[in-house]
């Protein structure tokens, strides 16, 4: 019975785009923008607690430092950079979400006014 009304489900996707626009609204204000400098920077210091913890005598080759290096790159990216990336693309599905239900609002209620769709 609740799907019966024509403008429950325009209602829902709206309701609910608006719903996920104001809170992912809100947690893009607190994030904190990481630009490639910052991530750089990030890797070389933990690398460097990395060496120190382990206390090497003999330095690592070229490619061992490397691998590490890329290895903590994907750590501080998943750690930091991809929950960001993640808020971004959920903001902008909550903008199509919402838009969607608005369209599809204003359609029902067209059609319900030309007598088209019962009220």
């Amino acid at each position: 019975m609740l799907f019966s009304n024509p403008r429950v489900l325009p209602a829902l996707l709206l309701c609910l785009g608006l719903s996920l626009l104001y809170v992912r609204g809100k947690e893009m204000k607190t994030l904190q923008a990481w630009n490639p400098q910052d991530i750089e920077t990030a890797v070389e210091l933990n690398y460097a607690l990395d060496m120190a913890r382990r206390e090497q005598t003999a330095p690592a080759s070229d490619t061992e430092k490397q691998a590490r290096k890329a290895g903590i790159r994907k750590e501080i990216e998943a750690t930091f950079v991809e929950p960001q990336q993640r808020i971004r693309r959920e903001y902008t599905q909550a903008k199509w979400m919402s838009g969607a239900g608005l369209v599809l609002m204003l359609i029902v209620l067209g059609l319900q006014k030309r007598g088209i769709i019962k009220k």
